[in-house]
């Protein structure tokens, strides 16, 4: 989905949701300035609850984005085209997954969401502690995090019994 998306502000903002476990409020309000390239951090800012967060960057997302901000010092990352020093909204976010989706030829529904969620999902397939994966999606209880979880049947089929 990310390989079929041609627009680099549109990969660089799937990247985004998907590489960091990000919200979709919170990729869109994404500023330049709020990212560490060399500590490979972003820093979220007013998150859900007011709070913030640091969350981990990709080397194929800091690669991207340093080409898309080459004469951009701050401001919005994704900002609109129709309104200059504005965000784009989490409706032109919605229609950027599903364009996307259709590039690369996916017929499986999916939303923003269904990024952060299979984040979170790779993540703990991978063998990341949930509680982990908990601080980088900055929930406060562990059982939001459990609800994000939806191994695949291969990764079950993987797990082997004790008795084994």
């Amino acid at each position: 989905m990310i390989d079929a998306t041609i627009n680099l502000k549109h990969r660089l903002l799937l990247m985004l949701m998907y590489g960091s476990g990000l919200r979709v409020s919170e990729a869109i309000a994404a500023k330049v300035e709020d990212f560490d390239i060399k500590s490979k951090i972003f820093t979220v800012k007013s998150g859900k609850g007011a709070k913030d967060r640091y969350v981990n960057l990709s080397e194929k997302f800091i690669q991207n984005f340093i080409i898309f901000t080459k004469n951009k010092e701050s401001g919005y990352l994704f900002e609109s085209a129709q309104k200059v020093g504005q965000p784009v909204t989490s409706r032109t976010a919605a229609k950027i997954v599903e364009n996307s989706l259709k590039k690369a030829n996916i017929a499986k529904k999916a939303h923003c969401h269904t990024l952060r969620t299979s984040f979170a999902t790779h993540l703990i397939e991978n063998g990341t502690d949930i509680s982990y994966v908990q601080k980088l999606l900055g929930h406060s209880s562990i059982r939001t995090t459990q609800t994000y979880l939806r191994l695949s049947n291969s990764s079950i089929r993987n797990i082997k019994s004790p008795l084994d």
